[in-house]
């Protein structure tokens, strides 16, 4: 054993070093068995020969076990064999690491897949790999998860067909559906070598994938069900033996599973039974964020449904191109549907006022904030995560009514209403404000992509309101989704800063471009509104004085009507109701967690325009942070603005961006054609009466 390890030892500082490793293939494949052998076996001499073949085969060289070493102390050997395991998976996921790179070397390929191969098809390696996934170390597991996730993509490159035993064990493992450490394993394996086949520069991947996926259909919808339901009242599962695992790491192995499940349908256009599930079967998801479950899983499903609301799940996988599947998911769209139903009817049943969001800021690596003088609460992530979900499944909603004909509009108010109560219960006195439609600017001021998501379907939500029940600018002020406000508080949010404006435009993280354009020609047609939201909005920056209000609530939810303080209304409010909401001070210092991710332009819900410039998802470029609002009001002189010097303000910075984009065009410096775009900015300066009529 003590030659094993430090022959072992060698390897493993050659392969860090690039150096030769100076063992021929089949020795050094026997002497990495050994090793993993003599771990699962103890000391016995017969397991290093079921792990390596027949005696006769075995190279002479092969290390034995000594007398000295078997009279060692029981902990040091323990210690020793765990040691020896250390190095020889990590020197297992190494070569095939290096054998999944893009140009590895020829002369240490050869050798490498010559060191594997024997070590998988004479010396039953696999076998004895995936015999670790149970083991109760957390370093050896995963340790383990990682060697064995590796080899079996190096299979796939080697043969286009997956290791039959890793699978053989999944599938077990996941018919079993017990909690426990090879459940984690299990599933945190499959999550691997389905990313890293999404990321690889594999033969027929989409066919090879889809293969694999149907295959774990007859068990993954039963597992999706009772590992989420896992711990409740009731639940099967919850008798399960739970080793010394941790259920919360259960539950976070699997959500990772459905994201990468979501990301291969979405990008790979693949749809099996499994990949469904988390559309089809929502009302389970949705019960594990007011469940019992820890905070942190809680908050990862609602990130994960945000993401596939938003047909972003998984944006970072596919990083080969992709060639356009001949068959098209046309379940997409009807389960994207569903998902939204799902949202929708846990949220008449008041599910939004149920999540429970933390006190705490969310700093960048999850950790509190907690000291003297750091960020105030809450945690503006899970607000995001909240509120992105509602407003999308309500876009969702909207289009399936739409095209389908439906005579039962959807009450959009009634939804929204739930929500500002909910915000507004989660946020400090000090973020009070007297306006519904600042909202927006303060809970998604640090987080551009979703920031102008969130604009863009609230006013696409409050076109069709308009559209089906005439709705007045003052309702729509009342539960924080009038247009005009959104886009003036977005104005005041950046200081009236149109180099800001034209970081937007020119970035590719957000979907500004669609969204500028989509508001500018709702402006245009409707300037009498923006001079109206103008006076609305006006003084509406003032904090709440405490020393004015002592001893009374100023948050929206105090201020609404009593049928509105209850979740499960089903009426939308009355004209003017609610006029008190919050104030943007947001510690744009502070480093939430950032979901960066890159939204789809092409054919969305409600019509997005596809017409007026190019498919650009665009925000601030180069993570340029928005001024805090009250230096915002200091450097433009906002605090007294009139309605009509409001109007004017904001005229002159469309003014100023369309003649800095002139420029840049006449330069060949800006990214795209911004023909259709400067044409409305024209307009919009024709319309005000405010604009100086020059072109450049």
């Amino acid at each position: 054993m003590e030659h094993i390890f430090l022959v072992l030892q060698e390897v493993d500082s050659g392969l860090l070093l690039g150096t030769a490793l100076g063992y021929d293939s089949h020795e050094l494949a026997s002497i990495i068995c050994a090793g993993i052998c003599e771990h699962s076996s103890g000391s016995s001499q017969n397991a290093q020969s079921s792990c390596m073949g027949d005696e006769s085969s075995r190279p002479q060289t092969l290390p034995t076990l000594s007398s000295p070493f078997i009279l060692m102390d029981e902990h040091k050997h323990e210690e020793k064999q765990k040691e020896t395991l250390c190095f020889a998976l990590s020197i297992l996921e190494r070569m095939s690491s290096k054998l999944l790179s893009p140009n590895p070397t020829v002369d240490c390929s050869v050798y490498y897949k010559d060191i594997l191969r024997t070590s998988l098809e004479d010396m039953n390696l696999m076998s004895k790999l995936v015999s670790l996934f149970s083991i109760q170390d957390a370093l050896l597991s995963h340790l383990a998860v990682k060697c064995v996730s590796s080899v079996v993509l190096f299979q796939l490159l080697e043969s286009n067909t997956f290791n039959s035993i890793w699978q053989q064990k999944c599938f077990q493992t996941f018919q079993r559906g017990c909690p426990c450490n090879e459940m984690d394993s299990c599933l945190w394996s499959l999550t691997t070598v389905v990313k890293g086949m999404m990321k690889g520069l594999y033969k027929c991947k989409r066919e090879i994938l889809d293969k694999l996926l149907v295959a774990f259909d007859p068990v993954l919808p039963d597992l999706y069900t009772g590992l989420l339901s896992c711990g409740g009242p009731g639940s099967d599962i919850a008798a399960c033996q739970i080793d010394s695992c941790n259920l919360e790491t259960i539950h976070m192995a699997f959500v990772d599973l459905l994201e990468v499940l979501t990301a291969a349908r979405v990008r790979l256009h693949i749809c099996s039974m499994s990949q469904r599930l988390l559309y089809q079967r929502a009302s389970v998801f949705l019960h594990l964020v007011d469940s019992p479950a820890l905070y942190a899983v809680k908050k990862k499903v609602l990130l994960l449904l945000k993401r596939v609301l938003l047909e972003k799940a998984g944006d970072d996988l596919c990083i080969g191109e992709v060639q356009p599947s001949a068959q098209v998911d046309g379940q997409m769209t009807p389960d994207l549907w569903a998902l939204a139903d799902s949202v929708l009817r846990s949220a008449s049943t008041g599910w939004v006022q149920r999540i429970s969001v933390s006190g705490k800021a969310s700093l960048f690596g999850g950790t509190s904030a907690s000291a003297p003088g750091s960020c105030e609460g809450p945690d503006f992530v899970m607000l995001r995560a909240v509120s992105l979900v509602l407003l999308k499944s309500l876009e969702y909603k909207v289009q399936q009514v739409s095209k389908q004909g439906s005579l039962c509009p959807v009450d959009i108010q009634s939804y929204l209403c739930p929500l500002m109560v909910f915000l507004s219960q989660h946020l400090p006195q000090s973020r009070q404000l007297c306006h519904s439609c600042a909202w927006v600017s303060l809970v998604f001021g640090d987080q551009d992509d979703d920031m102008i998501e969130a604009a863009m379907t609230l006013m696409l939500l409050y076109l069709y309101q308009k559209r089906v029940n005439a709705t007045s600018d003052e309702d729509a002020c009342s539960t924080g989704y009038n247009p005009h406000c959104l886009f003036i508080y977005l104005l005041k949010s950046v200081a009236f800063d149109h180099s800001v404006l034209l970081d937007f435009l020119i970035s590719t993280e957000t979907c500004f471009l669609e969204y500028f354009v989509k508001y500018l020609k709702f402006l245009r047609e409707n300037w009498e509104g923006f001079r109206r939201s103008c006076l609305y909005t006006q003084g509406s920056d003032t904090l709440e004085q405490k020393s004015g209000s002592s001893g009374q609530e100023s948050t929206m939810g105090s201020k609404l009507p009593a049928n509105h303080a209850n979740p499960q209304f089903n009426r939308s409010p009355a004209s003017g109701a609610t006029k008190s909401m919050f104030c943007p001070l947001v510690d744009y210092g502070s480093s939430d967690e950032s979901e960066a991710e890159e939204p789809s332009v092409s054919d969305g819900p409600l019509g997005r325009p596809q017409d007026e410039g190019p498919e650009l998802n665009c925000a601030a470029a180069g993570g340029r942070s928005l001024c805090l609002p009250e230096r915002a009001a200091e450097k433009a002189g906002d605090d007294h603005l009139t309605p009509d010097s409001m109007c004017e303000k904001t005229v002159m910075c469309l003014q100023e961006l369309r003649k800095v984009v002139v420029r840049l065009q006449k330069r060949n410096l800006f990214p795209y054609k911004p023909t259709s775009l400067l044409r409305l900015l024209m307009q919009i300066e024709t319309k005000s009466g405010f604009g100086d009529g020059s072109q450049c």
